[in-house]
């Protein structure tokens, strides 16, 4: 039934404390769509009375274009601070003026607030013209995203309608960056770095999350948020200085920040929020990991029977708040040439990660190094395409990021195109530095400069072309997937290629954790062409020539085969291993992108891999039977009572225990990108600098920023805590920033 008056009354009508479970869930949908509405009511008067004409109390008389003091009304009438009601106001004039189509879908009960919040905020540097057709294109679809996923819509979107003007607001922000240290109420200090440029952030991130596991490996029980901010202050401090990554991790368990009222207790469950054991994802049968005997109580249940609730091996943790339950495959490339087709099914030698573990890295072996401490980053040959002695997989906890030395994009070199045969050549190769973002996903004809595509960064978001080239050139240390597609953006064929557009010499070394994941897309038709026009493409040639050659194999590689004790002469089946090989592992991260459960947005590296027919019930580990699940969803199958059953190749089915039913499509590795329409606007203003002798401390409060258009900043938060405010949120669900950020990067 549609919102409006009808709906209203039924709900007036509806005892909810009266019906079944599943007709519940069906009540809870009618009154959200019915809140939608009234929502969209209010923001319509509000807009009617701010538009009205002083002294017009008696009539009807409206103002074409809003005045100062129009939100003044309302702000009197409800007792709102003037923030609020001017914030009320914008988004009023935003949801039926500006963008009118989000008025239309609110108060036909399609569309929530936080969802046009996304719309207003993400289009808020556009015209007219341009916000109207990201709108238009994205309405329909964005009942079914989460406000997260909208958000990656619109800003792919966004990025692509108008390249050149996205890449200068992000230079002029960047131009704003500075460091703020705010004295907080309770006697806490804040310390914020604003406007950074988003690959190096990210990156600092990612060194902060890995060393801060390492030291939950080497045994410090503390909270990972404790161990992570004894980095971060460690590093600002100059604790750590011309400390390696090994010594940084031995000094912040030696010299552990304790909170002074109680001393630290040793973490009952040291996998629970930190992972101190291996990834989700890894092989449980390594050294180190948590083995099937580990946890004799676990049985999974027949597909399409509920299971009951067991004892599992994994933590109480949050992957969704810490992205904990990450799994990583970039340290077992098998070998070059590995190539998995998207049909029919591989054997691999380990099966799906049924059993719930701690996070781990993802396409390991046997044959990782394992230990408590973290990988010496100058050791040649730990790298994503390389192997070494032995083996646990908690050791590469989102694993091999290289970093390379310098600049690894296009060589005036072009001859030399970087050959896996120069591998391990002394000399070769130059020490990585500095550390890479996690992953990025780019098309390949956007790194050729063929096009001004966006390309994306796991966990962060959107970024335009430009970034994406730099962010590229220096990772030529870490792994390189490639993903090809049909004309319609579907999965055929994945590998890694080692090939690099940068000449052997100049190669960083591979380094097991710096260098992160780069995936390559690029459809069918396009690299045919490409690879036909290798004399074009200089540097890039190597790479596209091994993309070709992968993609016309005639077989398909078994995945990773190597003897671990399983199967006879250590040709693993599917069904006789339980976890997947490295081949098949990188595979379903590239297919799935992220976890399955409709909504959730963890990212592949950061998922297990679990059996949809469980493992001890005869489920294969092959392609067919194995789909990505965060630690928090895998954990509600196995003990929250959800059901997961393949309806269809590539289409899973998440059935609730109420017994409702919510469909899981595997996405479109490639999306259409709208042509570009570039505005014809002056460059971006220069906002000015602060003067140097502004301190980084102030007992001011933290400058808040402009709210973006439309946002109340009362729902944002912005540079506020919630405590302490004199106004509650408004919106629906609370904060909408924490909506629009439910990803973190921790």
């Amino acid at each position: 039934m549609p919102a409006g008056a009808e709906l209203s009354g039924m709900l007036e009508r509806c005892d909810v404390a009266q019906v079944s479970g599943f007709d519940a869930v069906e009540v809870l949908k009618a009154a959200y769509r019915q809140l939608c509405r009234e929502r969209a009511r209010f923001l319509q008067v509000v807009l009617e009375v701010g538009l009205r004409e002083p002294f017009s109390s008696g009539s009807v008389r409206r103002l074409e274009v809003p005045d100062e003091f129009g939100p003044d009304e309302v702000r009197a009438a409800l007792v709102w601070s003037r923030r609020r009601s001017d914030a009320a106001f914008e988004r009023a004039w935003d949801v039926h003026r500006r963008l009118p189509m989000l008025g239309e879908e609110m108060l036909a009960g399609r569309l929530d607030e936080p969802r046009a919040v996304a719309f207003i905020r993400w289009t808020a540097g556009l015209t007219s013209d341009q916000a109207a057709r990201v709108c238009e294109l994205l309405l329909p679809q964005a009942p079914r995203w989460t406000v997260g996923e909208l958000v990656e819509q619109i800003q792919r979107l966004v990025l692509a309608i108008d390249p050149q003007w996205a890449e200068k607001r992000y230079r002029e922000a960047v131009r704003r960056r500075r460091v703020i240290g705010v004295r907080q109420e309770d006697g806490t200090a804040t310390v914020s770095g604003l406007d950074l440029p988003m690959d190096r952030a990210a990156a600092g991130c990612e060194r902060i999350d890995e060393l801060a596991r390492g030291c939950k490996r080497a045994g410090d029980g503390r909270s990972i948020d404790h161990i992570r901010v004894d980095l971060f202050l460690g590093s600002l401090d100059g604790s750590f200085e011309g400390l390696t990554d090994e010594q940084v991790v031995a000094h912040v368990l030696a010299h552990p920040f304790v909170d002074s009222e109680s001393p630290a207790d040793p973490d009952p469950d040291p996998d629970s929020d930190s992972d101190s054991s291996p990834a989700p994802g890894s092989d449980q049968n390594s050294a180190g990991n948590a083995t099937e005997n580990s946890a004799p109580n676990h049985a999974e249940s027949v597909s399409g029977s509920r299971p009951q609730n067991h004892a599992e091996s994994g933590p109480e943790d949050q992957p969704d708040s810490h992205g904990d339950s990450r799994q990583d495959s970039r340290a077992e490339p098998a070998t070059e040439g590995d190539i998995v087709a998207s049909t029919g099914s591989d054997p691999v030698d380990k099966g799906g990660l049924d059993e719930i573990s701690p996070r781990s890295g993802g396409d390991h072996g046997d044959d990782e190094p394992c230990g408590g401490a973290i990988a010496s980053s100058s050791s040649p040959g730990n790298g994503p395409d390389s192997t070494s002695a032995a083996g646990s997989p908690e050791q590469v906890e989102h694993g091999e990021r290289p970093n390379p030395h310098g600049r690894a994009g296009p060589s005036p070199d072009v001859s030399r195109s970087a050959d896996p045969d120069d591998d391990g050549v002394p000399g070769r190769e130059t020490a990585a530095k500095g550390w890479a973002v996690g992953e990025v996903r780019v098309e390949l004809t956007t790194l050729l400069g063929l096009d001004e595509h966006p390309a994306e960064v796991p966990g962060w978001g959107m970024v335009h072309a430009g970034l994406a080239r730099r962010m590229v050139g220096d990772m030529s240390a870490g792994e390189w997937r490639f993903a090809i597609c049909g004309d319609d953006g579907r999965l055929l064929h994945t590998g890694i290629t080692r090939y690099r557009p940068v000449a052997p010499h100049a190669r960083p070394l591979r380094d097991a954790r710096r260098g992160g994941i780069v995936e390559l897309r690029i459809t069918q038709r396009c690299l045919d062409h490409l690879a036909g026009e290798p004399a074009e493409f200089d540097e890039w040639a190597g790479v596209l020539a091994d993309l070709a050659r992968q993609a016309a194999a005639p077989a398909v590689r078994d995945g990773d085969t190597r003897s671990s004790g399983g199967g006879r002469d250590g040709q693993a089946s599917g069904r006789d291993r339980r976890q997947a090989g490295a081949a098949l592992r990188r595979h379903i991260q590239i297919r799935g992108r992220v976890c399955s459960r409709p909504g959730c947005r963890v990212p592949a590296t950061k998922t297990d891999q679990d059996h949809i027919v469980d493992w001890v019930d005869r489920g294969p580990s092959d392609e067919g039977n194995l789909h990505l699940a965060c630690r928090h969803d895998h954990r509600a199958k196995h003990q929250g009572g959800w059901l997961v059953t393949l309806a269809e190749p590539g289409l899973i089915i998440w059935t609730s225990p109420l017994g409702h039913d919510y469909p899981s499509r595997l996405p479109p590795i490639m999306t259409p990108m709208p042509r570009p329409e570039p505005r014809n606007w002056p460059d971006v203003p220069s906002a000015p600098l602060a003067d140097d002798d502004v301190p980084i401390m102030t007992t001011e409060p933290r400058p808040e920023p402009d709210p973006p258009s439309g946002a109340d900043p009362d729902d944002l938060g912005f540079g506020r805590r919630s405590a302490g405010r004199d106004e509650g949120a408004s919106s629906i669900g609370g904060g909408t920033i924490s909506l629009l950020l439910d990803v973190p990067p921790f």
